[in-house]
């Protein structure tokens, strides 16, 4: 589904795009699209790397206590007499 959008720019920047848009072989409106795709593509993967990291972050601590737990449970069984 399109949706049209309107928006103001400097006549400069206007200018700036418009000569990109002509050394791709493209209009304005398909070099603005084009843009604003990439920047919405990155924004999400940078949103879903933050995540990922979070994730691993997330693990790397639960690991952290994990092993903290497993090596306090060692010691109190080394300390522990069998009885025969």
């Amino acid at each position: 589904m399109d949706k049209n959008v309107n928006f103001r720019m400097h006549e400069g920047t206007f200018m700036v795009i418009e000569a990109n848009a002509k050394k791709n072989h493209q209009t304005v409106s398909d070099w603005l699209r084009h843009a604003v795709e990439e920047q919405i593509k990155r924004t999400v993967n940078d949103r879903a790397l933050d995540r990922i990291d979070e994730c691993v972050y997330d693990l790397t601590k639960s690991n952290k206590t994990i092993i903290e737990k497993l090596e306090k449970l060692q010691r109190e069984f080394e300390r522990l007499e069998i009885a025969e």
